[in-house]
């Protein structure tokens, strides 16, 4: 049936009213709930199974029963071996095997993946980022939509944190606007986002409390929501550093 073949097909691709039959009493078994509720009908294939059904019922006494899966029914159980021998067998000629099965929220849908399909491909390919590519290596739309749920001053040291790209020691040296780039919290190492996030001992405690280790690795960033970031950097007291 192809890639993209929906339950609404039933009648639109088996047409009895079409093949002649008439004054029959005829069952329709689905164990599909969706394929018997009343639905907006917002596509071709919705309308031409609508239709057929009203021909159909119009020559015959039609009943539509729902079925439960699984549970014994003889044709039910034929219907799941055949439909699992379609399945499993490839589609001779191109998509869309059935005419007007393609959806306008398929549609959507498949524009949006391929959008982040490209978006995912780009980020990885561009040379550079590294920082920012270790500590954001998939986009996700759950962790930018809580991000922007944030106010404007913790989005801004929030993704400051996350790229690389905030007032610290090591941007502000590559910027020429600072010639001692040691971290003024723990007066060790160079003060960069990476060593501000997972090394420096003058933040172990509050680390710990946020992220459940006192030096937790870039990767367990990638799991964590935004508003921990926000909240590392209050009780950090980095507030007025970023």
């Amino acid at each position: 049936m192809g890639t993209i073949a929906t339950v609404f097909q039933l009648c639109n691709n088996n047409n009895m009213a079409e093949q002649g039959i008439r004054n029959k009493s005829i069952a329709i078994c689905s164990v599909s709930k969706a394929a018997f509720n009343k639905v907006e009908i917002n596509s071709k294939l919705l309308e031409d199974c609508s239709k057929a059904l009203k021909l159909i019922g119009s020559n015959n006494k039609v009943n539509l029963l729902w079925v439960p899966g699984h549970s014994g029914y003889k044709g039910n159980e034929m219907a799941d071996r055949l439909a699992r021998e379609g399945s499993s067998s490839d589609l001779i000629g191109p998509e869309p095997y059935c005419a007007n099965c393609i959806t306008k929220r398929r549609v959507r849908t498949r524009v949006k993946e391929w959008m982040r399909s490209e978006a995912q491909a780009w980020w990885s390919k561009t040379p550079g980022m590294a920082h920012a590519k270790k500590f954001i290596p998939k986009l996700s739309q759950i962790r930018a939509a809580n991000l922007l749920g944030l106010g404007r001053k913790a989005i801004r040291m929030v993704t400051g944190l996350l790229t690389g790209h905030c007032k610290l020691g090591k941007h502000l040296g590559k910027m020429g606007l600072v010639e001692d780039t040691t971290c003024r919290l723990c007066l060790e190492e160079e003060e960069s986002a990476e060593h501000i996030l997972c090394f420096c001992e003058a933040l172990c405690r509050p680390r710990f409390q946020i992220m459940g280790d006192e030096k937790p690795s870039a990767d367990s960033y990638t799991r964590v929501p935004p508003w921990k970031i926000w909240s590392l950097i209050t009780k950090s007291g980095l507030e007025g550093v970023l």
